[in-house]
């Protein structure tokens, strides 16, 4: 238990501090998407190589497990 004011204003700002950083990693991963999470459906997530090799791994064709970049990360790389 705090035992001033302080001291638990300096606790609650650790914490949010925390959660921020856990968001931020939680963040990074939101655009990349492994092949077996993907189908030929979603184009507009990895792209049309990225759903087309998804398809295929998810048929067992020989195709090593791998990830994509997400067509919107990409498109955001770009602007800049």
């Amino acid at each position: 238990m705090p035992e001033s004011v302080e001291d638990l204003l300096s606790e609650l700002a650790r914490r949010k501090s925390k959660r921020e950083e856990k968001s931020k990693k939680k963040k990074s991963f939101d655009h990349i998407k492994w092949l077996s999470e993907l189908s030929k459906d979603e184009v507009n997530i990895a792209g049309g190589k990225g759903a087309n090799l998804a398809e295929m791994y998810n048929l067992k064709l020989p195709v090593p497990p791998a990830f994509v970049i997400t067509a919107r990360l990409m498109k955001n790389l770009f602007r800049q």
